[in-house]
């Protein structure tokens, strides 16, 4: 049998969103678990990350022409969906042939958009490694039946049909190892990129997370997670890790048994992770300083408790407040998100976020604000009219959080923004005064 050649890809992330990105790109994890998948089935697998490659479309392809591809796998979240949809298209120029599948957080909660483009055969729904194992198994060998494939959209004669949902996969260390090799991780400013858990137990009525996981979280085991550290260190000489999942301490005592195995093997690296105020401990943070953590995450999102009660955050300022000074105590950088716009913010309630972001800058944090975006998939989203809010586009690349797309109950979208603007400056000139009590240099940026 003839080997099938994959080509799977990273969209653009948007020009406002890139400038925010700096140097911060990172390989596209993903990719390397869904490579992995292919390659057991013998595809000839290639990743194109095109926030790397400063193609235009016709060069993209020129390239697929080149390359013969019989598959090309696109990932997308809300931000890169349009250009997601634009490399299908660009795939479906140079051949109809070509099996085009996209998948990601984005479609998941939308396929009948992305098939309704005309330029996409399969949406993969949910987690992809299980979905596309089958998918690919059914091109290169015709079975088992696509309607059998759990987690997967197609059109059937011209209907979309969308398959029983695929439940998360229950044991991640049943995974592969994601192919780090295949994503060309060397080339990028901050190659030690780790997963250690899936999906959040939370249910944050602005955040997608908990139903792309179907409400469920797993994790990895210890010795899983400090093998691919030491893939990262060895092949890839990196020496600073990003836990990319969203919250890396659910299970304290599991965070103080990997900070102590980490120190144990003498890895020698600093680390950075996303952390709830709800769960740090003295104990906690001194183990994960010791281990090399050099800043931690958390997720203010507002500074009124109100607010904070009816986002389900389940969390309370007092909580903040003391994991932000235990924090600093440890020697590690906290930083805090809050976001700007919620259902139910005014005017009263947007100071009050500013003041005590402003208080725990004095404290010591590094605080980031946002506005709030009702992504698809979040229950602001599907639940708009009952939250009382307006969503105001649907061109993907406008939703972000930087840029207002809903009005509420209290506030429009150019109130948002304003007070968004205002948050930034004063956010700016907080951390300079800090950096210059502090005998740091700095500027403004």
């Amino acid at each position: 049998m003839k080997t099938k050649k994959a080509l799977l890809v990273q969209p653009r992330i948007p020009w406002p969103y890139r400038i925010h990105l700096g140097n911060q790109l990172m390989p596209p994890l993903a990719l390397g678990y869904l490579a992995t998948v292919l390659m057991k089935y013998d595809f000839d697998v290639e990743v194109m990350d095109l926030n790397l490659e400063n193609l235009s479309w016709n060069e993209f392809k020129r390239f697929l022409t080149s390359m013969s591809f019989d598959v090309v796998g696109v990932s997308a979240t809300t931000e890169t969906a349009r250009n997601a949809y634009a490399a299908c298209q660009a795939v479906k120029e140079t051949s109809s042939d070509i099996v085009t599948i996209i998948g990601g957080p984005h479609v998941t909660f939308v396929p009948k958009e992305a098939l309704r483009t005309g330029v996409v055969d399969y949406v993969v729904v949910g987690e992809g490694e299980l979905t596309l194992a089958e998918l690919a198994e059914f091109l290169l060998k015709g079975k088992p039946k696509l309607d059998r494939i759990k987690g997967l959209a197609y059109k059937n004669n011209g209907s979309i049909k969308i398959n029983e949902a695929r439940p998360p996969v229950e044991s991640l260390d049943d995974l592969p190892i994601p192919n780090r090799r295949v994503l060309k991780t060397e080339r990028y400013p901050h190659p030690g990129v780790v997963l250690g858990s899936r999906g959040c137990p939370f249910q944050c009525v602005f955040c997608s997370a908990g139903a792309m996981a179907g409400g469920r979280f797993r994790i990895h085991s210890i010795e899983r997670i400090l093998e691919e550290i030491q893939i990262l260190i060895s092949e890839y000489g990196a020496r600073q890790m990003l836990f990319t999942d969203n919250t890396t301490t659910v299970f304290p005592e599991r965070m103080i048994e990997l900070c102590r195995r980490i120190r144990e093997a003498d890895l020698n690296i600093q680390w950075f992770c996303e952390s709830r105020a709800d769960v740090v401990t003295p104990e906690l943070l001194a183990s994960m300083a010791e281990s090399g953590c050099q800043a931690i995450q958390f997720g203010l999102e507002s500074g009124n408790q109100n607010i904070l009660n009816k986002s389900k955050k389940n969390i309370t300022l007092e909580q903040v407040e003391t994991a932000v000074k235990l924090t600093v105590k440890n020697g590690l950088l906290p930083i805090l998100s809050y976001m700007i716009g919620h259902p139910n913010d005014t005017r009263r309630t947007i100071s009050q976020s500013l003041a005590f972001a402003l208080e725990m800058s004095n404290l010591g944090a590094y605080t980031l604000p946002a506005i709030m975006t009702p992504f698809p998939g979040t229950q602001i989203f599907n639940r708009s009219r009952e939250f009382g809010i307006e969503i105001l586009s649907r061109n993907w690349e406008d939703f972000g959080i930087f840029n207002p797309v809903m009005n509420t109950k209290f506030l429009k979208a150019e109130d948002i923004r304003s007070f968004y603007y205002d948050a930034f400056e004063q956010m700016n000139k907080s951390i300079l005064k800090n950096w210059t009590n502090m005998g740091i240099q700095g500027t403004n940026t």
